[in-house]
């Protein structure tokens, strides 16, 4: 019932944030590349944190956009590529999304002790699907 609870949670959370990134991005997604572009590049460049995380949530979005599909093609490679972006730019809901395909074995091999990580750092940020999920996963274990 849980899982079942979180994986609607989750599947609204994504619609929201596809319908989100396409209104802030534009319809093809373009400028959310641009911009998760300059994060990499800033990244590389050990620029700031704060200049960073202007652009991390584009990543998330791309990440959003490619695991529900971009112009009907899934790519949940490019989204856990993109997740990872996010994640790794201190985005708790990047983390979470992250942790949920690594959970389901989306995009990468499945690894439940890598998602509870992952759910850590997203329920730290007080991302609610985060702790609904590490709940679930530290719930099974015992």
């Amino acid at each position: 019932m849980r899982r079942l609870a979180l994986l609607t949670i989750m599947g609204l959370t994504t619609s929201l944030m596809a319908l989100g990134c396409a209104g802030v991005c534009g319809e093809d997604l373009l400028q959310c590349r641009g911009r998760c572009e300059a994060y990499k590049e800033c990244k590389a460049r050990g620029c700031q944190q704060s200049q960073q995380l202007a652009y991390v949530r584009d990543c998330r979005s791309l990440g959003v956009a490619w695991s529900d599909g971009v112009n009907g093609r899934r790519d949940e490679e490019k989204a856990v590529e993109y997740y990872k972006l996010a994640c790794d730019g201190g985005d708790g809901l990047g983390c979470s999304y992250l942790g949920l395909m690594y959970e389901d074995g989306r995009g990468v091999r499945r690894n439940t002790q890598k998602a509870v990580v992952l759910y850590k750092k997203g329920c730290a940020d007080s991302v609610t699907i985060a702790c609904l999920g590490l709940e679930r996963l530290q719930t099974s274990e015992q």
